[in-house]
């Protein structure tokens, strides 16, 4: 059975999300969190950390990490990781721009801004700088409403789908805008989430 393993601060509405979308009960889950939830879902298991010194939370999230042994980390985490945690483990993060652009915090609202045409969305490995390791999937979706809840929608959707990707990704090979090979999605319906792979 593959294993993943999330670190996360937010609510996880992605995660959630991605589990209505794609039903997989052949992965389990193990999610450090600094939030409680009270969901019980087959196949995850809850882990609450609530330490406001980040050192600290990295050390006893990689012990929890350590134990279940996960084939790959997914962070829904704002904060630094550890080094002995994306030197141990393949660590991804999900970032909503077309990286190398608009690293760091707000990348949605500077992307809207600056009136960009394609809402963009990428995953990557993690590094020690934020949003600068290896580009592994990126997405793009053009601009059809020019308002900041169409950009917040889109990018919702994008990190569901890149999600999926690296769940269920067995191999290295890069899907990306930067060298030529493409995910992209033309648009997104709620109950119909369509999207196609190009090679």
């Amino acid at each position: 059975m593959k294993k993943i393993s999330i670190i996360s601060n937010s609510n996880l509405g992605t995660f959630f999300s991605y589990l209505k979308f794609f039903k997989n009960d052949k992965i389990k889950f193990s999610i450090i969190s600094t939030k409680k939830n009270k969901q019980k879902i087959k196949n995850i298991e809850f882990n609450l950390l609530k330490n406001n010194d980040n050192d600290k939370f990295n050390d006893e999230a990689f012990k929890i990490i350590k134990k279940f042994k996960p084939n790959k980390i997914i962070l829904f985490y704002t904060k630094k990781i550890s080094r002995k945690i994306y030197n141990n483990y393949r660590t991804y993060n999900i970032h909503n721009s077309l990286l190398p652009n608009y690293k760091g915090l707000d990348a949605i609202r500077k992307s809207f801004k600056d009136k960009n045409k394609f809402i963009c969305s990428s995953s990557h490995l993690v590094n020690e700088e934020f949003d600068s390791g290896k580009i592994i999937n990126q997405i793009v979706t053009p601009v059809k409403y020019r308002n900041i809840q169409f950009f917040k929608n889109t990018s919702f959707y994008h990190r569901i789908i890149l999600l999926n990707s690296i769940i269920v990704s067995n191999s290295n090979r890069a899907f990306s805008i930067i060298n030529n090979e493409t995910i992209i999605s033309p648009g997104f319906k709620k109950k119909n989430l369509n999207y196609k792979f190009w090679k």
